[in-house]
């Protein structure tokens, strides 16, 4: 165990000065010690491992499906005299899913760090920014360091230092659900991928109502690539006669596929595919509809990602 320090060697022995109660400051210090605290000023390393300029700048790409989507950037400087600034940009993303460039203006110090702070009720996945020191203007100019890329929510907005790099396709997607009560019928049921997205089809429930023209429906899904090549497809065991309606429902990885309807509807396995931007699914009989077919109560669930 340690033992309470003495008095220094310029004050009197401690036995001299009265108990600490009621003792004036100097006496406290002949009893424990000083208590200053001083800081060193040579032979320190930097305070910070970033140092920008008047020339650099801070470049951030967003890319944001959520509406009303604000975003605020938080930072500290130590200026050349010494002083912490802070400084705060706020951006406001269009909610296209496209990627959205800005480029601010930075002063001459060490930058300590930077923090991301979306508004409340921000869904991880929605809103992917990427953030660097830029040299040079925002068409033209080159990235020296990167700080920060990843998806952003409420409460884990990425941070430098000490964040993860996370490209927007990485980890789990924003998992989205939508619907259609119908479509133009005897089409098909199409899908395209936005051309911002990639995604993965979790699960479809679709509806084939066919009408009273003659003749057999064999119903399935077909997934293709950009120029209309199949790259995966299902069709039902079972034909659909005129005036006979089913309900298909499909799910991601399955691994099972009725051979008879139950409760009306057919059930069947969903591949481990990604469909990437411009790529298509379709949802229809093969060779197409007849004449008063439709298909109805489409309900999709996804998981999408930015594909940047």
């Amino acid at each position: 165990m340690g033992s309470t320090p003495g008095a220094p060697p310029d004050q009197p022995p401690r036995e001299g000065i009265p108990l600490l109660q009621g003792t004036t400051f100097a006496q406290e210090r002949t009893l424990i010690g000083s208590r200053y605290v001083t800081f060193a000023t040579e032979g320190l390393n930097p305070p910070s491992m970033l140092y920008v300029t008047a020339d650099d700048g801070l470049y951030v790409a967003v890319a944001n499906v959520q509406a009303g989507q604000s975003i605020t950037l938080a930072a500290q400087f130590l200026l050349p005299d010494g002083r912490l600034q802070p400084n705060v940009w706020t951006i406001n993303p269009p909610a296209t899913g496209a990627l959205t460039t800005y480029l601010y203006a930075l002063t001459e110090g060490y930058l300590f760090n930077i923090t991301v702070q979306p508004v409340p009720s921000t869904r991880r996945g929605v809103t992917w920014i990427y953030a660097a020191i830029r040299r040079g203007s925002l068409v033209s100019g080159n990235n020296l360091q990167t700080l920060l890329q990843d998806y952003v929510d409420t409460y884990s907005g990425p941070t430098w230092p000490g964040g993860q790099l996370r490209n927007s396709t990485d980890g789990t997607g924003l998992m989205i659900t939508q619907y259609w009560a119908s479509v133009p019928g005897p089409a098909d049921f199409v899908y395209t991928v936005p051309s911002y997205a990639r995604i993965r089809l979790r699960g479809i429930t679709a509806y084939w109502n066919a009408s009273a023209t003659a003749g057999n429906r064999t119903v399935g899904l077909n997934y293709y690539d950009g120029s209309g090549n199949t790259l995966w497809c299902w069709y039902s065991p079972l034909t659909q006669a005129a005036s006979v309606s089913y309900f298909y429902s499909g799910g991601y990885l399955l691994g099972y596929s009725n051979t008879a309807v139950y409760n009306n509807t057919m059930i069947f396995g969903l591949p481990d595919i990604i469909l990437n931007a411009g790529q298509q699914f379709n949802f229809g009989p093969q060779g197409g509809g007849l004449a008063g077919d439709q298909a109805q109560y489409i309900n999709l669930e996804m998981e999408q990602w930015f594909s940047l």
